[in-house]
């Protein structure tokens, strides 16, 4: 996946495309100042922009073609993912909330299905999985399984 690595991109080339195409996007969820548009797609629609929140961490917000969210991801000063972060579904729902904690797995990761159900959660410690339950929709519950 191209974003994953995205902020430690150091090209020529890359930085030759920042520079032409740093048109000011509105400001997205947690950015305190307009966020550049870094990566189009072909058709030229926008595919990744990035920004700053308040307290100096950076923040990757990635499109599907047509312009639904895609992905938030937010950056530590080592470019490591730290934080909340969100993915979506082509059509608009949350697929998935993930906590990172410097670049490593933490925390409650909740999956949701296409139509915003909850469906899955695993729960990390240190980038190691130490839970993995189910929702169970008659129940309205959690169900553990083991590993």
């Amino acid at each position: 996946m191209r974003h994953r690595h995205f902020w430690k991109r150091t090209s020529v080339l890359a930085g030759a495309a920042c520079a032409m195409m740093s048109l000011a996007m509105p400001t997205l969820s947690g950015a305190t100042e307009p966020e550049k548009v870094v990566q189009r797609f072909r058709d030229g629609s926008v595919e990744t922009t990035q920004g700053k929140a308040a307290d100096g961490t950076l923040i990757e917000h990635g499109f599907w073609q047509g312009g639904a969210r895609r992905w938030e991801f937010r950056f530590d000063e080592q470019n490591k993912q730290h934080g909340v972060s969100t993915r979506w579904h082509p059509k608009g729902p949350v697929f998935v909330e993930e906590q990172w904690e410097h670049g490593q797995k933490t925390g409650a990761w909740i999956y949701f299905s296409d139509d915003g159900r909850k469906n899955a959660r695993f729960t990390y410690e240190k980038d190691r999985e130490i839970l993995h339950e189910v929702w169970s929709q008659p129940e309205g519950r959690w169900l553990a399984f083991q590993k």
